[in-house]
C-alpha cells in the first residue's frame, strides 16, 4: 500500500496529506494549488519561517538540478542520434537508409524543440 504523501501551501504554511494522485490538492485556507512533498521529506513546523524558506529554496534548487540534468541527457541524445545519422550518410544509397536517415532527423528536430 503507498504512503500517503504531504502537500504544502507555502503562502500558508499548511500541509495536507492525501494519496498521491495526478493533480494536487488545493490548499484549504487559500485555495492555492499545493505542492507535492513526497513521504520523505519533513514539513516544518508552522511557526517556523526560517525552515519554511529554506524548505523552498531546497526544492526550488532541486528542480533547477533536475532540469539541467534532463537537459544534458537530451543534448547527448541528441549528440548520438547525428553520430548515427553521419554513419548513414557514408553508407551507399537505398530507400531503407534514407529513411532511416529522415527518422533520426525528425527526432533530432523534436529533441530540439524541447
Amino acid at each position: 500500500m503507498p504512503s500517503n504523501h504531504n502537500y504544502v501551501c507555502f503562502a500558508c504554511r499548511i500541509s495536507v496529506r492525501r494519496e498521491k494522485t495526478a493533480e494536487s490538492p488545493l490548499c484549504p485556507r487559500c485555495g492555492q494549488q499545493s505542492r507535492d512533498l513526497g513521504y520523505k521529506i519533513p514539513v516544518p513546523a508552522k511557526d517556523n519561517e526560517r525552515a519554511w524558506t529554506d524548505l523552498r529554496i531546497e526544492l526550488r534548487e532541486s528542480a533547477r538540478a533536475t532540469a539541467g540534468s534532463e537537459n544534458q541527457a537530451r543534448v547527448a541524445h541528441a549528440h548520438e542520434l547525428e553520430r548515427q545519422v553521419a554513419r548513414l550518410e557514408h553508407l551507399p544509397d537505398n530507400p531503407a537508409r534514407a529513411r532511416a536517415i529522415r527518422d533520426l532527423r525528425k527526432r533530432i528536430s523534436d529533441l530540439h524543440r524541447h
